[in-house]
């Protein structure tokens, strides 16, 4: 691999493999983001309807 690495900086060059590698990143980055994202909307679903249930079991009004 390292083989490879050192090819393709010698063949096309220092930008179009560091332009390749930021690609990679930044993709990577991004499903890890999309993976968090859907976490926490779970969790604030989860939360909501916490909240509503003691809102219940309180005697509150739920104002939905």
């Amino acid at each position: 691999m390292t083989q490879d690495v050192l090819t393709a900086i010698s063949t096309v060059g220092f930008p179009i493999a560091a332009c390749c590698g930021l690609f990679w990143y930044l993709t990577r980055q991004s499903e890890n983001h999309k993976a968090e994202t859907a976490a926490l909307t779970s969790a604030i679903s989860k939360l909501e309807l916490a909240i509503n249930e003691l809102i219940i079991r309180i005697g509150g009004k739920d104002e939905d």
